[in-house]
C-alpha cells in the first residue's frame, strides 16, 4: 500500500467535507461542476480523507464486535473498519457519501464501490477513485458554480439597463417616499444619474 496521506498534502474539497488527495479532488470539483449545473448542489460528502488514529480507532471497535460476535466480550456494533495502513482513506482515495442514487455519475468519473463480502455490497455509501478509470481526468473547465469569463455588456445592454434604472428603480423610490414635486423630480434624476452611470462606467462584465 502507498504512503499514508498527511492532512497538510490532502487537498481540502470545500464546505466542510474534508480532503483528499489531488487528484481525487480534482475529479470531485468535476462531478461537483456537473451537479451544481443539474440541481444546484455538490456531492453530499459524509467522510473523506481520514487521519491514521481515527482509522486505527475504528479499526479496534470493528475486530472488537467481530470478537464479541464469536462468543467473546461484549461489544457494540461497529461498521468495517480497516487500520491506518489498510484504509483507502488514509490516502485521500475515498469517499463516503448519501449520493448513492448517482451511481452512474461516480462511476463516470472513476468512483466505484468496493466494499464486497461473500459477493453482496455492504458499505453502498463508501466510493474509491481509480484514476485510471475516469472517463474525465483530463477535462478541463471551471470550478462548480463559477463561469470561465465575465462577459462584459453590449452597448445594446448597457442602454436597455440605463432605461430600466430609470423607469422601475426610479419610480419605486418616488413611491417608497412622501416626495414633493420638486423632490421627486430630484429622486429621478439621481437615480438616473448615478445608478444609470456606475453601469455604463462599471470596468468588468455583468456579476
Amino acid at each position: 500500500m502507498s504512503a499514508l496521506l498527511a492532512y497538510g498534502d490532502a487537498v481540502d474539497i470545500g464546505y466542510g467535507r474534508g480532503r483528499l488527495a489531488a487528484p481525487a479532488a480534482a475529479s470531485l470539483a468535476r462531478i461537483d461542476a456537473v451537479m451544481f449545473d443539474a440541481w444546484g448542489r455538490r456531492m453530499d460528502i459524509n467522510e473523506a480523507w481520514r487521519s491514521p488514529a481515527d482509522a486505527d480507532e475504528n479499526a479496534r471497535k470493528y475486530q472488537a464486535w467481530l470478537a464479541f460476535q464469536r462468543g467473546g466480550p461484549w461489544a457494540p456494533w461497529a461498521p468495517i473498519g480497516l487500520p491506518a495502513d489498510e484504509s483507502v482513506h488514509c490516502l485521500g482515495y475515498a469517499i463516503d457519501t448519501d449520493d448513492t442514487d448517482l451511481v452512474w455519475l461516480l462511476n463516470d468519473h472513476g468512483w466505484y464501490q468496493t466494499v464486497y463480502r461473500n459477493g453482496a455490497l455492504v458499505e453502498p455509501w463508501h466510493f474509491e477513485y481509480f484514476p485510471d478509470r475516469d472517463n474525465h481526468r483530463y477535462d478541463t473547465g471551471a470550478p462548480a458554480g463559477e463561469t470561465e469569463t465575465d462577459m462584459p455588456l453590449s452597448t445594446d445592454e448597457k442602454d436597455w439597463l440605463r432605461l430600466m434604472v430609470r423607469q422601475e428603480l426610479g419610480g419605486a423610490l418616488v413611491k417608497a417616499f412622501d416626495f414633493t414635486p420638486d423632490d421627486k423630480a430630484w429622486a429621478r434624476l439621481m437615480v438616473r444619474q448615478e445608478l444609470g452611470g456606475a453601469i455604463a462606467t462599471d470596468g468588468g462584465g455583468a456579476k
